[in-house]
């Protein structure tokens, strides 16, 4: 059966009034989380935003929650398309932004997770200061742990600092290629290049690095962002087509790297490749990228295992908790080995 080639907006989505900033939302199959990433949204101490809704398909009820909050809220315009993945809504999402909106900054929020109500505030400050210092984005940082969202605003009291792009990315913890937690001046996606690539997971990972790396930055260590982790989300597939995109990701922010002289980010993506490059040869069945792979992996060992009490390297093995599991967790023999990996990284 042909899928449907064209996308049906809703009339909520055709035109945008004044805004500042415009939050893109994707939307897929969220259903249990999505009212309260809108509410957290909706009821923000920053009044001057709009959002788009990106209902890549839904089928729960998110798409009709997302139509609810249009109806409650003009600042809220949704757009429904045939399932296209993560990619495809961010940027439908993006070009909305783009055409439909006066506002001068981009924002993301994944639609399981949620903000404190004066994070809007909070990164509009940072980026008006960030902009007289010729900085295009600020960032603050990720909250895993539950929050209030009836977080009091404390304007001027959020420590901005500018600091290189390099010194931010490898701050312990701050998902860096993450979109979220971020807000970015349009202008940075004047390029028709800083798109999401189609058809590829961890699409983060592919695009968020040469946005960053485009200025210094402006960062906050306060944690506004509620992140959730969950089944069912990419970094909990056991699909290897994804994590072999997730290689990809990485060995072109290596090549980045490399290439821009930042020693301390190069050295971090090697690390992070390391985690999970070895699991990945044993399951390859494609002897060119095997090749590829045991090459790289023969590059980065040394390095990672003379690193084994380095904290971050530490960090990185225990998020990849599910990668790990994916791969090979369900192995009798491989269980033994991995408890006592564990016991090393604790």
């Amino acid at each position: 059966m042909t899928a449907l080639t064209s996308n049906r907006e809703s009339a909520q989505g055709k035109e945008a009034g004044d805004a500042k900033i415009s939050v893109v939302i994707p939307v897929y199959n969220v259903e249990p989380y999505l009212r309260r990433c809108l509410e957290s949204l909706r009821k923000q101490t920053f009044r001057e935003f709009d959002a788009v809704l990106v209902d890549d398909g839904s089928t729960d009820a998110g798409g009709k929650i997302c139509d609810e909050f249009a109806a409650r809220d003009k600042r809220f315009h949704v757009i429904h398309t045939t399932n296209n993945g993560p990619s495809a809504a961010r940027n439908r999402g993006m070009e909305w932004a783009l055409t439909c909106s006066r506002s001068e900054a981009l924002a993301f929020i994944d639609s399981d997770d949620w903000i404190a109500t004066d994070y809007l505030d909070a990164l509009w400050e940072g980026l008006a200061r960030g902009r007289k210092e010729g900085c295009s984005c600020c960032c603050i940082m990720f909250m895993r742990e539950e929050f209030s969202q009836d977080t009091p605003k404390q304007s001027g009291n959020y420590g901005w600092k500018r600091v290189s792009a390099e010194d931010y990315w490898v701050i312990p913890d701050a998902l860096p290629d993450s979109p979220c937690a971020k807000l970015f001046d349009k202008a940075l996606f004047a390029d028709p290049r800083m798109r999401f690539p189609r058809g590829k997971w961890y699409e983060d990972t592919f695009l968020v690095y040469r946005l960053v790396f485009k200025t210094d930055i402006i960062f906050s260590s306060r944690k506004l962002y509620g992140y959730t982790s969950r089944e069912g989300s990419t970094t909990h597939s056991s699909d290897f087509r994804r994590l072999y995109d997730y290689v990809a990701a990485l060995t072109e922010q290596e090549a980045f790297f490399e290439e821009k002289g930042k020693r301390k980010a190069l050295r971090l993506t090697r690390e992070r490749l390391a985690v999970v490059i070895r699991p990945l040869v044993r399951n390859c069945h494609d002897e060119g990228l095997r090749g590829r792979l045991r090459s790289l992996l023969r590059e980065l060992r040394p390095d990672f295992l003379g690193k084994i009490q380095n904290k971050r390297v530490a960090s990185l093995y225990r998020e990849a908790w599910p990668v790990r599991y994916a791969l090979f967790g369900h192995l009798p023999f491989v269980k033994r080995s991995v408890k006592l990996v564990n016991w090393i990284f604790k």
